[in-house]
């Protein structure tokens, strides 16, 4: 793995802990504080796209590898038997919701790895760029043909899984055919705008509505498109990035620390009644969820968990 996807999978999974952290006061906060949400919150939206890219970017040379898939199914199959019963059984005994719905991501996963192989069917028959505007349209035509039919099945949202696949796809294109198309200023530059966008559509619609409005924020809203795909250009050639010890463990952790940190923030929270308590959920989530899953790295059968 190059040192710029290392920094990119790092960064995202800060950011992925972000969005939770500051999850309960997008929708309970108001004022300047929830500005202050709002503008962390729509920097962090670019996390799962760029999770995505990034495995696009990974996969992209190795186009109908049926073995390598076959090994992450079987991989994610075994942290499955852990995690999903972990978070149904720990769900059950506190108050809190959630915790079914924060693994959508870790069942869509077993989608994705379903599906790679039309993936890059489709990818190498009609060009990974073509495939995945096709697919983007695909998740745009049923919103807008059957609002009122959606389907949502263990948090995943089956109208935006093209999307989702787009975003792979895009990964997959930029690995095969570099980033000509997309100079790297104009990448930071559009990727300044979309965020703002995000930022400032958000608060001027939920201002106006009188409660916060997420529609601009979602993963298949044109302006994340935009500033997740320009930000995974700008980073993913940025040459030299730090990537000390510390983003290579948190890289290298990501699936566990993801996994793991819902409930290591469901704890942490109880305990929250200093002063900017966002900030001290934030670090120590991060820290803690980094620390289990580097511990449990370090056992032979725990590590197949992580």
């Amino acid at each position: 793995m190059n040192g710029s996807v290392l920094f990119l999978r790092s960064l995202s999974c800060y950011l992925v802990v972000l969005v939770h952290v500051i999850a309960i006061g997008f929708n309970k906060t108001s004022g300047f504080e929830w500005v202050v949400i709002n503008f962390f919150d729509s920097a962090a939206r670019c996390a799962v796209p760029v999770f995505l890219m990034i495995s696009g970017f990974l996969w992209g040379g190795r186009k109908n590898d049926l073995y390598f898939i076959f090994n992450r199914f079987k991989k994610f199959f075994i942290v499955g038997l852990f995690w999903v019963p972990f978070y149904g059984f720990f769900g059950e005994l506190t108050w809190l919701d959630g915790f079914s719905y924060h693994l959508w991501y870790f069942y869509f996963l077993f989608v994705l790895i379903s599906c790679a192989p039309l993936l890059f069917f489709l990818g190498e028959s009609f060009g990974f760029f073509r495939s995945s505007l096709f697919l983007g349209a695909i998740s745009y035509a049923l919103f807008f043909f059957f609002p009122d039919e959606r389907i949502i099945f263990l948090g995943v949202d089956f109208y935006v899984i093209p999307f989702y696949f787009t975003y792979f796809m895009i990964g997959a294109y930029f690995f095969r055919s570099g980033f000509g198309f997309l100079s790297y200023r104009m990448s930071a530059f559009l990727a300044i705008i979309s965020f703002l966008c995000i930022f400032l559509l958000t608060w001027f619609f939920s201002w106006r509505a009188g409660h916060p409005v997420e529609f601009f924020y979602r993963y298949h809203s044109p302006f994340v498109f935009l500033y997740s795909v320009c930000l995974f250009r700008c980073f993913v050639e940025l040459h030299p990035l730090p990537n000390g010890r510390v983003t290579q463990l948190v890289a290298e952790c990501s699936l566990g620390v993801y996994l793991v940190h819902y409930f290591v923030l469901t704890v942490i929270r109880g305990f929250s009644i200093l002063p900017l308590a966002s900030i001290f959920e934030f670090f120590s989530t991060m820290l803690m969820s980094v620390v289990i899953i580097w511990l449990m790295r370090k056992n032979y059968f725990l590590k197949a968990l992580t």
